[in-house]
């Protein structure tokens, strides 16, 4: 219908829900549901916001001969069930039920309401011992299903949790959580940890829909649990480094959390290989490659050898002598085009240049627009340098000077029109970014369907400094992300106390946020380092606004979060990895703030609702 290959595996599901709008319009139907064999089926409804939001279904895989008339079934059940007046979502799993006990017989079979009921109102038992959990394991396997497994502490269970065990079950048939007893999370986190038993742990995470078994285990590392049941699928979160995997090497797929809140895939006997018996300090007898001397491949990227072309991340040094042909550059390769307008540095600049190059785990390009007066920064050594290094990783580079100085909204309007990626990362010239930041900001971009994502800037020279009466207004996002206005003198305004100091350095300490991962908040707005969604950005006009301010202004940046925030929603992450450099202000003049010409209507308008 669509005219087009859905592919293989779980990305077909994301490829359907991608053209929910398309398959709705093309068969003018309220709703719409796409079978998908062994993946299930899709629910598009008219209603649905979220991608998130999307109801699965997962079916029980069978042989082709066990296949025959689970289409049928599925159809007649859901038609029964809808007729009766059942919810669609419910409807379509009843329907998915159904064709579950169809696949199970041998040959063309039907289901009877007893098979059904039978099959619906068996116990399910979640937590298992590791015995159980072998046999469980082994039943699937043998009806061919696929097994993904995962562990941790779980022990303050939050939504990154359940988002990231909601994608991992999108990755086979059967996810397995494997979770620390208390003692070895003890030794992972302290005496004071855990703050929930072993039992309430395991009895929450068994209580989520996505997910099958539960186990408890003593080791501090789940090796000895992997290497017996054998999963092919092993995820981890995006703390997790490919060293990680070749310790827990046991044989599965290890797949990282990656762009667009998925998970992205790395095969461990490809590229962390256990140590080979034939080897000898590295290199095996009969010649070749070093794989067994402690050393990860995965700790480069790696070239994808089905196609013969460059992973998305930066180019390793390995690679810089050769021609970047199809180096992640191309405007339809960029996930985020970083914008930074600049005046009269150079040394704050380098450092923030420096910062980028360490973004080697997203596909960025550069765009630096000059408004120093000889318009020569790009020229300078230390910024020559950085965008050398850029371009030698395949980041494309794009050096503009835009010499008349109309104040800082006008600029940043004249770098958006230069943009061309779905994200835009408007970054000022005096910020060094922790590595991974931006693939965090643009995380959570995608999977919060919101306008932008702030990473507050922090000033580490106050990191002796607490604030606890600063810090009082935060809030975490409880919940889908949703549209909220912020002005003066209402409430969230508040919360632009903040991103002072080093307040949110003093915030993230006290969470419980694992390495690599992040936690949404409410904002008033985020200076310095923020991200948008470029068509939020530029529906709400971007910062046009511009041309009713003088050329002396500040908080344009202000203005144009508060215009994305009232129509989609906005909202700042913790941990930020965002440090500001400390630099004196290259805006002097500072005698108008945006927000209060911009919005003067506004306050008209409600002086003179208050004189009526």
């Amino acid at each position: 219908m669509l005219g087009r290959d859905l592919g293989q595996g779980a990305g077909r599901a994301e490829t359907v829900v991608a053209a929910r709008e398309e398959v709705l319009t093309v068969t003018g139907a309220r709703n719409a549901v796409v079978t998908l064999d062994r993946n299930g089926t899709v629910l598009l409804e008219d209603t649905t916001a979220l991608a998130s939001d999307v109801h699965r279904t997962r079916a029980t895989p069978a042989s082709e001969q066990q296949a025959s008339g689970a289409g049928d079934t599925f159809c007649a059940a859901a038609s029964v069930a809808l007729a009766v007046g059942t919810p669609v979502r419910e409807a379509v799993s009843f329907a998915q039920a159904a064709a579950d006990v169809v696949v199970r017989e041998a040959g063309t079979s039907v289901c009877t309401a007893e098979a059904l009921v039978a099959s619906v109102s068996a116990p399910a038992e979640t937590v298992v011992d590791h015995d159980q959990l072998a046999d469980a394991v082994e039943e699937a396997r043998r009806a061919g299903r696929r097994i993904v497994f995962t562990n941790g502490c779980f022990d303050v269970v939050h939504r990154g949790h359940t988002t990231y065990l909601r994608q991992a079950s999108e990755l086979g048939d059967l996810l397995v959580v494997a979770l620390n007893d208390d003692d070895s999370v003890r030794r992972l986190k302290g005496p004071e940890r855990p703050i929930n038993t072993a039992e309430d742990r395991a009895g929450v995470l068994a209580a989520l829909a996505c997910v099958d078994l539960v186990t408890v285990f003593a080791t501090d590392t789940p090796i000895p649990l992997i290497e017996r049941i054998r999963p092919d699928v092993y995820v981890k979160g995006g703390d997790y480094s490919p060293r990680d995997a070749q310790r827990d090497r046991g044989g599965p797929r290890a797949r990282w959390r990656g762009r667009d809140g998925r998970l992205r895939r790395r095969a461990l006997h490809e590229c962390c290989r256990p140590p080979d018996p034939r080897d000898r300090g590295g290199q095996r007898q009969g010649g070749g490659q070093r794989h067994g001397t402690g050393r990860c491949d995965a700790d480069r990227p790696r070239r994808d050898r089905s196609r013969g072309t460059m992973t998305r991340g930066a180019r390793w040094s390995g690679e810089w002598g050769r021609p970047a042909d199809t180096a992640p550059g191309g405007s339809a390769q960029v996930d985020v085009d970083v914008l930074i307008p600049t005046v009269g540095r150079t040394a704050e600049l380098a450092a923030t240049l420096a910062g980028l190059a360490a973004q080697t785990d997203v596909a960025f390009r550069l765009v630096l627009s000059d408004q120093s007066e000889a318009g020569d920064v790009a020229e300078r050594p230390a910024i020559a340098a950085m965008t050398r290094i850029l371009e030698a990783q395949g980041r494309p580079v794009t050096l503009l000077t835009h010499p008349e100085r109309r104040g800082l909204a006008e600029h940043r309007q004249f770098l958006l029109d230069h943009a061309a990626a779905d994200a835009v990362l408007f970054l000022d010239d005096d910020v060094w970014l922790e590595p991974g930041s931006v693939q965090r900001m643009l995380d959570a971009l995608r999977s919060l369907d919101t306008g932008f994502v702030g990473s507050a800037v922090q000033g580490l020279s106050y990191l002796e400094d607490r604030r606890p009466h600063e810090t009082e207004p935060f809030t975490l996002w409880d919940g889908p992300v949703v549209p909220e206005v912020v002005r003066r003198g209402m409430p969230g305004f508040d919360r632009w106390s903040l991103h002072n100091a080093a307040n949110l350095v003093h915030v993230a300490a006290e969470l419980d946020v694992e390495p690599g991962g992040w936690l949404p908040y409410r904002v008033a707005w985020v200076g310095a380092c923020a991200m948008y969604d470029r068509s939020a950005l530029e529906a709400v006009g971007g910062f046009r606004f511009w041309e009713s301010l003088p050329s002396g202004h500040a908080g344009e940046d202000v203005v144009a979060q508060w215009l994305v925030m009232e129509r989609f929603g906005g909202v700042g992450i913790v941990p930020s990895g965002a440090v500001h450099l400390e630099a004196p202000t290259t805006v002097t003049d500072r005698s108008v703030d945006a927000p209060d010409v911009v919005f003067a209507h506004e306050a008209r308008h409600e002086q003179q609702h208050q004189e009526h």
